[in-house]
């Protein structure tokens, strides 16, 4: 269940109000980054078994589908983690409209959506290809290398811009900022299967 600490709440864990859980019977809600297990007022809990190309602190955009229907949201990874051998992700909501959440909540209960409260929009409603509305970052740019970059050219130019950008450096191009960047691009292209991953919805999104 999506609790409020889980989204910067009360200490002790409540369950966040009009919280939907969704067991292996009831709709089956989907992302591109797994299948919606919770969902609430404040934000949702996915469950993959692949290793999501996200971190916490990220802003990003999905689309949560039964097949049928589909909704877009915004918010904020909240956590990720894994989880009897699955990956889970934390979406705190953040810039999605009640009419959107609320008309999750009743995708989750009804497994259908008649209207969407407030009014759908393109801002709201998914259309088109999910590729086509993600923000997706060119994390060979962050690390300065072209997109055929070899492992060595990748792992070279981590270690370069780590050391400049690392908030102990004391360097003009200290930043922690820009350092989380560089580990995320890093941790992301390091891996074969990962960035293959990503050069795939990287692709879509261009």
């Amino acid at each position: 269940m999506i609790w409020d600490t889980v989204f910067g709440g009360a200490r002790k864990p409540q369950k966040a109000r009009g919280a939907v859980r969704l067991g292996t019977s009831d709709h089956d809600l989907s992302t591109h980054l797994g299948r919606v297990m919770d969902i609430s007022s404040t934000g949702l809990r996915l469950r993959g078994e692949k290793k999501p190309i996200v971190q916490p602190g990220e802003s990003i955009a999905i689309c949560v589908t039964n097949g049928s229907q589909s909704i877009r949201v915004g918010g904020v990874v909240a956590w990720v983690r894994r989880r009897s051998g699955a990956y889970e992700v934390g979406l705190r909501f953040a810039g999605t409209s009640e009419g959107a959440i609320a008309g999750l909540i009743q995708f989750a209960r009804h497994g259908f959506v008649n209207t969407i409260p407030g009014g759908a929009s393109s801002a709201t409603t998914c259309s088109e290809p999910l590729s086509a509305r993600v923000e997706v970052e060119d994390l060979y740019e962050v690390l300065g290398v072209a997109r055929n970059a070899s492992e060595a050219e990748i792992r070279a130019a981590y270690h370069r811009l780590a050391r400049e950008a690392h908030p102990d450096s004391g360097g003009e191009a200290a930043s922690p900022e820009r350092f989380a960047r560089i580990s995320k691009s890093y941790s992301v292209l390091r891996d074969t299967a990962l960035r293959a991953r990503y050069d795939a919805l990287l692709s879509g999104a261009a």
